[in-house]
């Protein structure tokens, strides 16, 4: 054995062979690189995220493909065909969706987990309820009564769990809970803002 590593060693000094590190994934049949599906990428939050995702992958020498991801189950039929064409190893999904027609790649949903608990997903998040029971508190203990929470998307797992944190905290104080309909966009934060500078400020708002 110590003879043959001499002799490919030899060789390889000889030749000047370089081991090209692109052909190595095919032969193991890996893509080296996550998708990962992300519903506004327009939002900052999601941006900070990408950015350590992207951190630890280069760490391992994996690739991150970022697709844009509106909430509708239609559009990640795109994104099967990448992975069933073994252009990426796995899926992060961060918009509280499986993605169409499970396959054989591996699947970690982020921030939003999936509303059916009987799928058995591997989830990466926060306890939400408490999250928002906490910073609702927080508000509370300022001296803040008038709090508005402005929701999310009425049918995602992520507003209804940050919605029932807001409520324990707010009727656990004796304040009314004030909801006001959003759906994670600047675009709602905005003209939420412009409705509650019109009928008359809050003394904060959660979201």
């Amino acid at each position: 054995a110590h003879d043959t590593r001499s002799r490919v060693e030899s060789a390889i000094a000889q030749t000047g062979y370089i081991a090209n590190s692109a052909a190595q994934p095919l032969r193991r049949q890996e893509a080296r690189t996550v998708l990962v599906a992300v519903p506004d990428l327009g939002n900052t939050f999601f941006s900070e995220l990408i950015s350590g995702m992207e951190a630890v992958a280069r760490h391992r020498g994996v690739a991150v493909l970022v697709a844009d991801v509106p909430r509708d189950p239609s559009a990640g039929k795109r994104l099967v065909e990448v992975l069933n064409a073994g252009r990426a190893d796995g899926a992060l999904l961060l918009h509280g969706a499986l993605l169409p027609g499970r396959g054989g790649w591996t699947t970690v949903t982020v921030c939003e987990e999936l509303s059916d608990p009987e799928l058995a997903v591997t989830h990466v998040g926060i306890d939400n309820v408490a999250a928002a029971q906490e910073a609702t508190e927080h508000l509370l203990a300022m001296g803040h009564t008038h709090i508005v929470h402005l929701t999310g998307p009425p049918d995602t797992i992520l507003t209804q769990q940050r919605r029932e944190g807001y409520a324990a905290a707010m009727l656990s104080a004796g304040a009314r809970p004030l909801l006001l309909d959003g759906d994670f966009s600047i675009a709602s934060g905005y003209s939420a803002g412009e409705l509650l500078a019109a009928e008359g400020l809050p003394d904060a708002v959660f979201c």
